[in-house]
């Protein structure tokens, strides 16, 4: 395991207060991480590592806090999250290229 991905990991679990998490793990759609905890995630993830994450369209991925109720009211409802899935290898990879790229679309 990377350095970056286990660091990366450990901002998730202290912003998720969960024991651990797996680098297949989606921060929003497992986590139920939204609106300004994913905010402070990826500001996190920013500072430690000096990636930019300048082009990252945060809507495609994560509720604000307006909308995260409505969304988890769905969930529960059998509705698939709206939001495109970012896992925490994604993270990973962005930080050792140092810039955000989207991933690749899943095909499921």
């Amino acid at each position: 395991m990377s350095d970056a991905l286990a660091q990366i990991e450990l901002i998730v679990q202290r912003i998720a207060d969960v024991r651990s998490v797996s680098p297949n793990v989606c921060p929003y759609h497992d986590l139920g991480i939204s609106g300004d905890d994913a905010f402070e995630m990826l500001e996190e993830i920013g500072k430690r590592f000096d990636v930019s994450f300048a082009g990252f369209q945060f809507d495609r991925y994560f509720p604000r806090e307006v909308e995260a109720l409505g969304e988890h009211f769905s969930r529960l409802l059998g509705r698939r999250p709206k939001r495109e899935r970012l896992t925490i290898q994604h993270l990973a990879y962005v930080v050792e290229r140092g810039a955000w790229f989207a991933p690749e679309p899943r095909s499921d």
